[in-house]
């Protein structure tokens, strides 16, 4: 990214930040409206998702399993675990679920779209049911 183009997000494109959620640990927060229909709320291109099986989880180490549990969605047999690892974090990462959602994962949650007008200070929540197929979510 060019400083030109830095720039132009930084004024023009960045919409969130994380603070404490009252739903559950961190959560992902607009600090600014974000109108309906907007998709570059979240950074692009910052990598693909892994499935790792549960059973692989379970062997890791304390710290990285824990991170894993944490940050990641999961379905019966899999976690989605970033190819970059957790060196760098994506806010993605930090969505907090409802049934009731402002944001839709689109093209397998390459992003994410909003689907009502986000006014400033709200959180933003995804269902995760629409990113992995397990019951629980609705």
């Amino acid at each position: 990214m060019t400083k030109a183009e830095l720039l132009h997000e930084l004024s023009q494109e960045t919409y969130a930040a994380l603070k404490p959620s009252a739903v559950h640990g961190i959560g992902v927060f607009a600090i600014r409206d974000i109108p309906k229909g907007c998709k570059d709320i979240f950074s692009k291109n910052v990598g693909e998702w892994i499935k790792l099986p549960i059973a692989e989880v379970e062997k890791l180490p304390d710290h990285s399993r824990l991170m894993i549990e944490t940050y990641c969605v999961y379905d019966e047999q899999d976690y989605y675990v970033p190819d970059y690892g957790f060196k760098v974090v994506d806010m993605v990462n930090y969505l907090n679920h409802s049934s009731d959602p402002n944001l839709i994962p689109v093209n397998d949650g390459e992003y994410f779209e909003a689907i009502k007008d986000i006014p400033a200070g709200s959180e933003l929540f995804v269902n995760y049911g629409t990113i992995v197929d397990v019951e629980g979510y609705d």
